[in-house]
Order: C-alpha cells, then structure tokens, then sequence
C-alpha cells in the first residue's frame, strides 16, 4: 500500500497494559489463586466479574450515571464440597485447547508443503473471486506444485454465507473427493471450508438438505459429530473474526430469518498459518469492520458469565466450546484488548502503518483462540436475529467488503 520501508516485526510483549480500569485479579495468576481460595471458607471469591467491577471503571460509570447494581444470588456448590448430588452442584473447572498455528510473514507460501507433511494429495481450497486475484493466493497455489499436490480450487464462497451456500460447497466437496481441505480468506471462505468438510464427510441420515441435524440448538438438533474430520489448513487474510483458531461456523438462514452456527471441537482447524503479508491490502473499510470485531469478541469474550455459573455436566464428558470466561481465555482478551488499543487506530488512519495491520492480525488470532474456549456474550447474541433478516448480497463480486470475505 505504497509502504516504502519494512517496518520492524512486532512481537507481542509479555505484559498486558489493559487501557481501562480492570483489576490485575483477573490475570491468569491471579484468577487461579482466587479459584483455590474457595476452598478456604474465611475467603470470599469473586463468583464473577460483576463482583469485581464494583470497584471497577463500570461501577464508577454506573454510580455517575445513577445506576444501580442489583446483588446476584450464590450459585449451586461445588461437587468436591460434598453437601449436594451432582445434579444439583455447578461447574468446578474449565477446558482449553488451541488450534495449532503459524503466525509470520510469508507462511502462506508453505501451505503446499504443509499439506504434503499432513499426507494430503489432493486438497480442496475454498476462497472467493477477489481473494483469487490476489498474488499471495498465486503463491500458495505455486506452492502446491512445488510439493506436488493436486489443489482445486472452488471460488464461490459467500459473503455472509448462508445455509444454501454452505450446502453448495459442501456438494462440491463430494464430487471433488479431496483428502484435505484449505480456506484462503476472511472468516466467510474460512466457515465454509469447515462447515463444507463436516456435510461431505458425515453427510446428515436425512441427505444434506436436512441442514438443522448439525446447527445449534435451539434453532437446529446439534447432533454431535459422528468422527474425525479431513484435515484442514486455515489461511486467513483478514484481521477479524479469528475463526482459524475456532471450532464454529456462521451462517444465515434464509428460510429462518437468523445468523446461527455450527459448533464442535471437530470443526477447529487441523492448523492455521497466519500471514500478516496478507493484511497489506486491506480496504479501510474491512480494517474498521474487522477491527471491530477483534476488540468485541476480546471484551465479550472476557466479560462473560463465569464458568463456574454453569450447572455440572456428565462426569468425564468435554466443556463445551461456550463455557463462559475463564483464566485461560482471560489472558488472550487482555493482550488483545491492549494491542488493539495501541494499533486499531493507527492501522485504520495510515494504509502504509504495515506495524499495525500486523499487529491487528496477531490480535485477532488471540481474540478467536479466547473466545473459542469462553465464548461470546449479549452484543453477538443481539446481532444475529438483525443480520439475518439483512437482505442477501450474493456471491463475492469484488467489492470493498469482499476484498476479505469477513
């Protein structure tokens, strides 16, 4: 974007300096001292942030404004307690896991022999028409004959993907018989390659038009994912929705009239490779549209009721994927949140800022590792009935909001 010197690499630092006024009790030390001092009955533990915030920047906020902060009852006890059946005890820990990735300059170029070392032969890339045009889809794709696999390519991923295109890739997944899958793109041509692989490996007992027997409840059956997926690398362009470190897919349904998703630990990319080389040619547009997004998937995801505010599951059985902030996903929230107060400003004024896109594609990588194990809270949960009902767009035609398919 006319940058004519390469700025130095940025590195994310080892300490969160969070811009507003959170309390350190929230960092991953911390957080699991105050966990284990439950255990100590002269201990009061902050059951959630709400408790936290009242010394917080909120609390200050809602005492200006005359707001009051109504008390939360306690929650069930703890099964190691003693004093209830399991049934009546809440969720006394939490599970992580992070996708495996490749984050520098230039790793897209080595997704052919990323495939090779997977033991793929023949792989299915999902993009759209305007990430096609670009060089750095030209150099992935002579990456793959230079390891000499067969990649064919399908470019009709859907901005805002729907139902009937997920199920259109899918179709097109069974016909081309591929042993792996790669997404080259936004967090659209991403969720399509995933939700693609799912249908056409376990096409659903009613035939792929019965698309509700994998959505999530209570819109659809949630069935769970009968086995292992093929493996898929996950290459994204855009510095927003972090999905190449997720275990969802998004979509609309038109006959509906709602965004919803496909969640599963099986739809979690096999590997990511984040190449910030590909962030360079953003449109400012799809730069303030995905930064947005990483600053709200880091304060939902951090925000979050707590995971010990759920009821306990079957013993043995995973967490799902939503299960509420936890220390883990704290740590990512933080450092995204402060990395994209240092840069989403300055990535969005200056094109040529190539520190800061950079810097905004780490931070959205963080963003989606966090909110993959917490989840996202009421500003997502308000989206979705509105953007379902927005008219549909079509296909990827080469405009400023398709340049990443976000």
């Amino acid at each position: 974007a006319g940058a004519t010197s390469v700025p130095k690499r940025y590195y994310s630092p080892c300490c969160c300096h969070f811009p507003l006024e959170i309390p350190l009790v929230s960092s991953h030390s911390a957080a699991l001292r105050n966990h284990e001092a439950r255990s100590f009955p002269g201990q009061h533990y902050p059951e959630t942030r709400y408790e936290m915030y009242q010394t917080t920047a909120v609390a200050k906020f809602a005492s200006k404004a005359s707001l009051s902060l109504p008390p939360r009852p306690r929650s069930r006890p703890e099964l190691w307690e003693g004093v209830g059946p399991r049934s009546e005890c809440r969720e006394h820990a939490f599970e992580f896991d992070v996708a495996r990735t490749r984050f520098g300059r230039g790793v897209l170029s080595e997704a052919g022999y990323t495939a090779k070392a997977l033991g793929l032969r023949r792989v299915a890339v999902v993009t759209d028409t305007v990430v096609a045009s670009q060089p750095f889809f030209e150099n992935a794709m002579k990456g793959f004959r230079e390891a000499g696999v067969d990649a064919v390519v399908y470019q009709n991923s859907q901005v805002e993907p729907s139902d009937a295109s997920f199920l259109e890739a899918a179709v097109w997944g069974s016909e081309v018989q591929p042993d792996g899958w790669v997404s080259i793109g936004g967090g659209s041509c991403i969720d399509t390659a995933k939700a693609a692989n799912l249908f056409s490996t376990f096409p659903p007992p009613g035939g792929m038009e019965d698309f509700l027997h994998y959505v999530n409840a209570p819109v659809g059956r949630a069935s769970p994912v009968p086995g292992p997926l093929k493996p898929h690398i996950a290459c994204p362009t855009t510095a927003g929705t972090g999905s190449e470190g997720t275990g969802y897919a998004i979509c609309d349904i038109a006959s509906l009239g709602v965004k919803t998703a496909l969640a599963a630990r099986a739809l979690k990319p096999t590997i990511a490779l984040v190449d910030p080389l590909t962030t360079h040619t953003l449109p400012r547009s799809v730069v303030a549209a995905s930064g947005l997004d990483v600053v709200l998937h880091a304060a939902e995801s951090f925000t979050a009721r707590c995971f010990t505010h759920r009821p306990l599951g079957v013993a043995g059985a995973e967490r799902p994927l939503n299960q509420g902030s936890n220390p883990w996903s704290d740590i990512g929230c933080r450092e995204t949140l402060s990395v994209a107060g240092r840069f989403f400003g300055r990535a969005l004024k200056d094109d040529a800022d190539v520190e800061a896109r950079e810097a905004m594609h780490w931070a959205a990588t963080l963003a989606g590792t966090a909110l993959n194990n917490a989840g996202t809270a009421l500003p997502h949960g308000c989206s979705y009935p509105v953007s379902g009902g927005v008219k549909r767009r079509g296909k990827s035609n080469g405009g400023a909001a398709d340049r990443g398919g976000c």
